[in-house]
């Protein structure tokens, strides 16, 4: 009898817990970290262990380690992280990988919830990061990315981050105020025939170019709160200019491009001209760029013009708009997100149709 009594009062606080608002919210929530900071939470996906070493979910590379951008084409079956000079490239379906020069190896990836979990080892060492896993005071589990820039060792990171770690649990346990109330009545049921709601359109999908260096700052605390990235081009006088927003937007995950001056004379020129100035602050150079016309004559860059379509606001229901914006950014990315719109980066693989 007594052990019936002690099961009984076990099932009724697991139930308990269940109904308490955000009691399960913070279950495999799992921390990306890259050098010194954290851009990154993910929630309902945890790393694991296997004979082949740890898997992590690809989302992981969300928060650009080291400069690595991922693309993942679930309908092709294919994976890619790239740098300027690196590439690794997954067919999933043939279980293989193929490096920048050609060079294909047998790989081993899986599926957990429909995620896609892929070997951290091999992904980081292509592209000379090292990798730590933490836990945090609470027992969260923190993936940190390292390319040699970190301040902190290990151990004093995971302390630092106590706080921040403390804050987004706190965020994630909160209920959401938003939803409407949930009624417990029945509804009378409708007089009459009924008829079918139409389905519900898809959302607009819009890829942000940021582009104005004084309302950066500005878009980039928007776009973090809400974990979200986007592309930030600037000139070779703005990046020489705001130095420690270059870095920042970096170490936030954020992708970075360059562009020229609106009076260039040659466009090419300062393209490249604003790349020595980014590898100057980063070490490092990119791909993207940002032009008036896509020119075929600049070689070495993917080019994005605001032609594709024109510069916008307003968010069209199931297209995939490239919206360009200006100073005003932050304020325009709220009435995005306000009118429905998903916000998704752009990269290098992206397409506009």
């Amino acid at each position: 009898m007594k052990c019936r009594t002690i099961l009984a009062l076990v099932l009724a606080l697991i139930v308990l817990l269940a109904l308490i608002p955000g009691a399960a919210a913070t279950e495999d929530v799992f921390f990306v970290a890259v050098n010194d900071t954290i851009p990154l939470t993910l929630t309902g996906v945890a790393p694991y262990y296997s004979s082949g070493g740890l898997y992590v979910p690809y989302t992981v590379f969300d928060a650009a380690p080291g400069g690595v951008s991922s693309a993942y084409n679930a309908e092709e079956q294919t994976f890619v992280l790239f740098t300027r000079g690196a590439r690794l490239v997954f067919d999933l379906a043939a279980e293989t990988v193929q490096d920048e020069n050609g060079k294909t190896s047998s790989v081993s990836v899986s599926y957990r919830g429909g995620i896609l979990y892929v070997p951290l080892s091999l992904c980081a060492s292509h592209f000379g990061l090292s990798t730590s896993m933490l836990t945090s005071a609470g027992g969260y589990t923190v993936l940190r990315f390292s390319n040699g820039n970190q301040v902190y060792e290990d151990s004093l990171f995971i302390e630092k981050a106590e706080n921040l770690i403390a804050y987004r649990i706190a965020q994630l346990e909160q209920p959401d105020s938003s939803a409407p109330p949930v009624s417990t009545d029945r509804p009378d049921p409708p007089a009459g025939p009924t008829t079918q709601e139409p389905p519900a359109a898809e959302p607009a999908v819009c890829c942000l170019a940021i582009t104005d260096a004084s309302g950066m700052q500005a878009a980039a605390d928007t776009l973090n709160a809400q974990q979200l990235r986007a592309a930030f081009f600037l000139t070779e006088r703005e990046i020489e200019e705001n130095r420690a927003l270059v870095r920042a937007l970096y170490l936030s995950g954020h992708m970075l491009g360059v562009r020229a001056e609106p009076d260039a004379a040659d466009v090419g020129a300062a393209l490249d001209a604003a790349n020595e100035a980014l590898y100057r602050v980063l070490q490092r150079k990119t791909v993207l760029a940002l032009a008036a016309e896509a020119d075929e004559t600049l070689s070495g860059y993917c080019v994005f013009s605001p032609d594709m379509p024109a510069e916008t606001v307003s968010p069209v229901p199931g297209q995939t708009q490239f919206v360009v914006l200006g100073a005003d950014a932050s304020a325009q990315i709220s009435q995005l997100l306000q009118q429905g719109a998903t916000l998704t980066l752009l990269r290098e693989t992206t397409r506009f149709d």
